[in-house]
């Protein structure tokens, strides 16, 4: 969090210093009595500027005071004093400075920015959000990156809405995320994952592409979007997928059994491949050898023809359970391989 808020600090203040180089520039095309007003405005806007610098931060304020006595329309001023409430950490008063500023002028980007900075400090995520979106509404070139962790807290909020399986809330939370910032792999990767636990298989494989475009080794988002492509009968896209994640990390079990269970179990021929089935089932069962594994090492056996190992390995996933329907299911495929017949998915 102290390197989130340094990042901060030292973004928000390159932000302004370049604000206040765009006001002396639009200063040269001024009246002179304007010219001599603004000037003074300026001087004491720069003041308050250094003494920042210096963590003078209380003679910051009277200077920022100053000016704003001596105009009290100086947007500039309120902004920058609402910056130095930050820095002490009084966010109800940096709040009323940026929303003065921002009454005085509606398209002040970084005020709508700042005070979304500050909205979060205070745990008003929605307030933060509003006012993050209309700064990049209004300025879409400002980086999401300035405050990364308020897509971070969008993000942890969707993934609680998912893990109680409210969905729908869930997506919204993933979506204000990738708003906030449009690169943040993890939140296309949660919306991802619950598309998926809402059998939208296409919006699934969309976000899981995003992800990987923008981190090319997320092991996950490979296996995830695999998942997604085998429910939509594309085993070809499916394996293809699994293998990457392999590649990039082959001690993962629930990806080898994902792999080895579609190459010994596929419904269309061309896809089977029983030998490369035992192997990853194998790998899988020596990592983690529990009823699942178990059930994926008896039906990579049974597609190559071992029908007693597969027998073996079935009665052992059959012991590792006591849901009925799991039963019911192991059971059936048991039959299979006892009357030596391999299993295949429908």
């Amino acid at each position: 969090m102290k390197r989130l808020k340094l990042l901060f600090t030292i973004l928000i203040s390159i932000h302004f210093m370049l604000q206040f180089f765009f006001q002396c520039y639009a200063l040269q095309t001024s009246s002179p009595e304007i010219k001599s007003n603004q000037a003074l405005d300026l001087s004491l806007l720069k003041q308050g500027i250094i003494l920042i610098g210096k963590e003078d931060y209380d003679g910051a304020i009277n200077k920022f005071d100053e000016a704003i006595e001596r105009n009290p329309e100086f947007a500039a001023a309120y902004n920058w004093r609402g910056h130095v409430w930050i820095k002490k950490q009084e966010y109800d008063k940096a709040i009323k400075d940026y929303t003065k500023a921002i009454e005085i002028n509606p398209e002040y980007v970084f005020a709508y920015y700042s005070r979304g900075y500050a909205w979060s400090q205070i745990q008003e995520h929605h307030k933060a959000i509003k006012d993050h979106l209309k700064a990049i509404e209004l300025d879409p070139e400002l980086d999401p990156k300035l405050d990364p962790g308020l897509a971070i807290k969008c993000y942890n909020r969707g993934t609680a809405w998912m893990k109680k399986k409210e969905y729908k809330k869930a997506i919204k939370e993933y979506t204000k995320a990738i708003e906030i910032n449009p690169k943040y792999a993890s939140a296309y990767y949660g919306r991802a994952y619950v598309w998926k636990k809402k059998k939208k298989y296409t919006k699934a494989i969309k976000d899981y592409t995003k992800a990987i475009e923008i981190n090319p080794e997320y092991v996950s988002a490979y296996h995830g979007r695999g998942l997604a492509r085998m429910k939509k009968k594309e085993y070809d896209k499916a394996i293809k997928d699994y293998t990457k994640a392999i590649e990039l990390d082959d001690d993962l079990a629930t990806v080898l059994n994902n792999l080895a269970w579609l190459l010994a179990t596929c419904p269309d021929s061309k896809y089977r491949n029983g030998e490369k089935a035992v192997e990853c089932a194998l790998k899988a069962y020596k990592i983690n050898s529990n009823r699942l594994n178990a059930d994926t090492l008896a039906a990579a056996y049974a597609e190559v023809g071992d029908f007693e190992n597969a027998i073996k390995y079935q009665k052992e996933a059959i012991s590792k359970t006591k849901s009925k329907k799991q039963i019911k299911k192991l059971t059936s495929r048991l039959k299979l391989y006892e009357k030596e017949k391999p299993y295949r998915e429908k």
